[in-house]
C-alpha cells in the first residue's frame, strides 16, 4: 500500500521535469531557392525558371564599385548563365534529350513576384528591363530565364534534373511545378544532390520513389515512433496492445491519406497544432504508464495522437507526391500500408525486448517510470518548441483557438492534465475498470 504515495510522487515529479526543462533552439536561416516552371502546351514545352544571383558567383556578372551589378554590361553574361541552367536542367521526353529552340533571359529585382505562378513568370520575360541606372546589389536580384523545346510525342514523359547549381559545395532547394496538357498542377521541392525527376512516372515507379521518398520522412517523426514506445512500455500481453494500436493505425492512415491528397498544403497553424497535440498525447501515453489506465482512456489517447501524427506525416507526403504524378491516390494508400506494417513490427519487437529490463530485481512502477522517462521527456521539449514558434507570430494572424491556445497553453496543459488524469482515476475505480492487461 505504501507504493502508491511514491507512485504519485515520480507522476507528478516527472511531469513538471518534462514540462519545465530547458531547451536548446537553433536558428537556420533559409537558403536561396531556385524556382521553375515546366508547362506542356501542345508540342512544345515551355520552361521557365528564376535562379537568385546569390548562387551565381562563378557566372562572374559584372560590376561597378564592387557591390552594384553593372547592368549596362550584363547582358552577355546572362546569355551564359542561360545556357549553364539549360545545361544543368537535361530536360528529356521519353530518355530523348532536348534541346531548347528558343531562349529568352531578363535581371529582375529581388522585390519582383512574379514567379508566384506560370503566367506571370511567363509576362516577366516579355516585360521591361531594369533601368540601366538602377542600382542593384549583386547578391539581391534574380536572373529570369525561359526556354521552349519541342515534344517528342503527344504522350509526354518528361523529365528533369533538378538541383543541379550549387555554391561552395552547397546545394539549394529546387521548387519545380509541372504543368500537364490536362489535370491539376503538381509542385515539388526537391533539396540535396542534384536528382532526375521525372514528371510522369509508371505506377510502378510512382509508389517506389514515394516509398522510398516517404521512408526518409518516417525516420523523421520521432514523436510516432515515441509514441509506439510508450504502446510497449507496460509489460502487456500482446492482445492488450491490439485494441490501441487498431484505433491509432486506422486513425492515423485516414488523416494521412487525406492531408495528403488535399489541394492546399497544410497551414501554418494546423501544422503547429498537430504537432503540440501530438507531444501531449505521447506525454499523456507516458503518464497513463506509471498510473495503470484502463484501456479506453488508452484507446481514446490513441485516437488523438493518430489523428495529430497522421496530419504530420500527410504534410510531409503532400510535398513529395507530385513526384507520383498523376498515380498519387494509390501511392499514398501504398505508403499508409507501409506506415502501418512498419509500426506494428516496431511494436512486435519492442514488446519483446522490453520484457527484459522488467526481469531486474526492481519495482514494476519504478522499471515503468524510467522507461517513460525518455518518451515523456523528448515530447515534452516539441510541446515547449512549438508554443515558443507560436508566440513570435503575430496573434492577429493565428486562428482564435490557436491564439488562445498561446496564450495561455501552461495554464491550459496543467488544467488539461489535472482533468485527464481525474477521469482515469475515476475509471480505474468503476466495477470492471479493470488495467490494460499486464503480465505477471
Amino acid at each position: 500500500m505504501a507504493i502508491v504515495p511514491v507512485r504519485r510522487l515520480i507522476v507528478w515529479f516527472l511531469f513538471l521535469w518534462v514540462v519545465l526543462a530547458p531547451r536548446v533552439g537553433v536558428a537556420h536561416r533559409l537558403p536561396p531557392e531556385v524556382i521553375a516552371f515546366f508547362k506542356v502546351d501542345g508540342a512544345r514545352l515551355h520552361v521557365v525558371v528564376r535562379v537568385p544571383t546569390a548562387i551565381l558567383l562563378d557566372a562572374r556578372l559584372p560590376t561597378v564599385q564592387t557591390t552594384m551589378l553593372d547592368l549596362s554590361a550584363i547582358d552577355g553574361a546572362l546569355k551564359g548563365v542561360a545556357a549553364e541552367v539549360a545545361r544543368s536542367l537535361e530536360v528529356s521526353d521519353g530518355g530523348r534529350p532536348l534541346t531548347p529552340e528558343r531562349t529568352a533571359w531578363i535581371l529582375s529585382t529581388f522585390t519582383d513576384r512574379s514567379f508566384a505562378s506560370y503566367e506571370s513568370a511567363a509576362a516577366r520575360l516579355s516585360g521591361p528591363a531594369i533601368p540601366a541606372d538602377q542600382p542593384v546589389y549583386w547578391n539581391e536580384a534574380y536572373v529570369d530565364i525561359q526556354y521552349a523545346y519541342a515534344l517528342a510525342s503527344a504522350a509526354p514523359q518528361i523529365t528533369a534534373r533538378l538541383n543541379g547549381l550549387r555554391l561552395g559545395g552547397d546545394f539549394f532547394q529546387t521548387r519545380a511545378t509541372y504543368i500537364p496538357a490536362s489535370g491539376a498542377p503538381r509542385t515539388l521541392a526537391v533539396s540535396g544532390p542534384p536528382q532526375r525527376v521525372a514528371f510522369e512516372p509508371p505506377l510502378g515507379d510512382a509508389i517506389a520513389t514515394l516509398a522510398r521518398r516517404g521512408v526518409d520522412q518516417l525516420g523523421n517523426q520521432r514523436l510516432l515512433w515515441l509514441f509506439i514506445l510508450c504502446l510497449a512500455v507496460p509489460v502487456r500481453r500482446l492482445d492488450a496492445t491490439r485494441a490501441p494500436f487498431a484505433v491509432f493505425a486506422a486513425v492515423h492512415a485516414v488523416a494521412l491519406g487525406l492531408v495528403a491528397v488535399r489541394t492546399a498544403a497544410t497551414s501554418d497553424d494546423m501544422f503547429y497544432l498537430a504537432q503540440f497535440v501530438a507531444g501531449a498525447a505521447v506525454i499523456v501515453a507516458a503518464v497513463q504508464n506509471i498510473i495503470g489506465s484502463g484501456r479506453l482512456s488508452s484507446v481514446i489517447v490513441a485516437a488523438i495522437f493518430g489523428l495529430a501524427s497522421g496530419i504530420l506525416l500527410g504534410s510531409a507526403v503532400h510535398e513529395l507526391l507530385p513526384l507520383a504524378g498523376s498515380n498519387g491516390g494509390l501511392a499514398v494508400t501504398a505508403f499508409a500500408g507501409l506506415v502501418t506494417v512498419s509500426a506494428g513490427a516496431l511494436l512486435a519487437i519492442l514488446l519483446s525486448l522490453l520484457r527484459l529490463p522488467y526481469r531486474l530485481r526492481a519495482p514494476e512502477w519504478l522499471v515503468t517510470a524510467a522507461l517513460c522517462a525518455l518518451p515523456a521527456h523528448e515530447a515534452a521539449h516539441v510541446v515547449v518548441d512549438v508554443a515558443g514558434r507560436l508566440g513570435q507570430r503575430n496573434p492577429w494572424d493565428q486562428q482564435p483557438a490557436v491564439a488562445l491556445l498561446v496564450a495561455h497553453w501552461p495554464v491550459l496543459a496543467v488544467a488539461a492534465f489535472l482533468a485527464l488524469m481525474t477521469v482515469m482515476a475515476r475509471a480505474t475505480r468503476l466495477p470492471g475498470g479493470a488495467r490494460d492487461g499486464r503480465t505477471t
